[in-house]
């Protein structure tokens, strides 16, 4: 009987927690959940290849990044939207909405791409990125993962 209006509560605190956020950031949160949308549509209805050759150039990391309170708070608004998407936001559409934000700034970055068993020994996939030395998504548990691909994009400005 309380789990809902505990629920209510916590959705009118993140209501007027946004109300007070700066205009840039509501766009920010508004642009991540978009991308992330567009992102599951594509992991769902398109053929990897097709993504990844959109996300960048394979089997090239980047190394040179810049503006880093930008990268955190593109970071911060795509894994903070993520968690109250409608859709499942895994950790290839989360890379991927931040690769499209980031391409779109014209920033460098590079998402990975690994595999590695569970405890039923079922194999696992993950994603992550990084712009420069910052995971911006699915970084806390990489080094459970082998890399098996990864996809660069070289950035510069328009």
């Amino acid at each position: 009987m309380l789990k809902p209006f505990r629920r209510l509560k916590k959705t009118f605190y993140y209501c007027r927690k946004f109300l007070v956020i700066s205009r840039a950031k509501k766009l920010l949160i508004l642009e991540a959940f978009l991308l992330l949308g567009i992102a599951r549509l594509a992991i769902i209805t398109l053929p990897f290849k097709k993504i990844a050759s959109y996300l960048g150039n394979l089997d090239q990391e980047i190394d040179w990044t810049e503006e880093t309170d930008l990268l955190k708070e593109v970071a911060w608004a795509v894994n903070g939207v993520a968690r109250f998407t409608p859709w499942k936001s895994n950790c290839l559409a989360r890379a991927a909405a931040v690769a499209i934000i980031l391409r779109r700034r014209g920033i460098s970055y590079s998402i990975y791409l690994g595999v590695a068993r569970d405890e039923t020994n079922n194999l696992t996939a993950h994603a992550w990125l990084r712009s420069g030395q910052l995971y911006l998504t699915g970084g806390e548990n990489r080094e459970q993962f082998t890399v098996t691909g990864t996809l660069g994009y070289q950035g510069g400005r328009r």
